[in-house]
C-alpha cells in the first residue's frame, strides 16, 4: 500500500510504503536527526579539537567562579581538570554535550573509563554555548545537576 506524506522538514509530499516515514530522503532524514539530537556535523573542526574547546570553555567558567584550575597534559588522565576552591578538590571530567527536542540533554559516557574517577560532569553545550555540571553519581537517570 501507499501513503501520500509530508515531510516534517521541508513540507513537500511524497509517497511511501511506510506510514510511519517522517522525511522525504537523506538530507531530511540528517537534519531531522539533528534537530532530534542537538548534533550537528562541523568538518572544520576535529571531534579532538572540539574536546580541547570544552576543556578550556569548562575552565573558563571555573576560573570566573573563583576555582583554580588544572588541566591534565595526558589524554588518557583520570579526568580532565581539577578544580581547587576553599580546599575543596573537585575532578571534573568534561564532556561535549548536545540539546535536542525538548531540551533533553545528551553526552557521550563510557560507564568503564566514566564511573568512579571523577566528581563532576562538565557539559559545554556548544550549540546554544552552555554549561552545566551534573554530579558523578554513577548512574545515569540519578545525576543531578548542580551549580558550582
Amino acid at each position: 500500500m501507499a501513503y501520500e506524506i509530508k515531510c516534517v522538514m521541508c513540507s513537500k509530499s511524497f509517497i511511501s510504503s511506510h506510514k510511519e516515514k517522517k522525511c522525504c530522503g537523506d538530507v531530511c532524514i540528517k537534519k531531522r536527526n539533528i534537530e532530534i539530537t542537538g548534533r550537528y556535523s562541523d568538518k572544520t573542526i576535529t571531534s579532538s579539537t572540539m574536546g580541547a574547546i570544552s576543556e578550556l570553555e569548562i575552565s573558563n567558567d571555573l576560573l570566573k567562579k573563583g576555582y583554580a584550575v588544572f588541566r591534565a597534559l595526558s589524554p588518557s588522565c583520570f579526568c580532565d581538570l581539577i578544580a581547587i576552591k576553599d580546599n575543596k578538590i573537585l575532578k571534573i571530567e568534561v564532556k561535549t554535550g548536545y540539546k535536542g527536542i525538548n531540551n533533553h540533554i545528551t553526552f557521550p559516557y563510557n560507564i568503564y573509563k566514566d564511573s568512579n574517577k571523577s566528581d563532576i560532569f562538565g557539559i559545554y553545550i556548544r550549540k546554544s554555548d552552555e554549561i552545566l555540571y551534573f554530579k558523578n553519581e554513577n548512574k545515569k537517570s540519578n545525576r543531578l545537576l548542580m551549580n558550582l
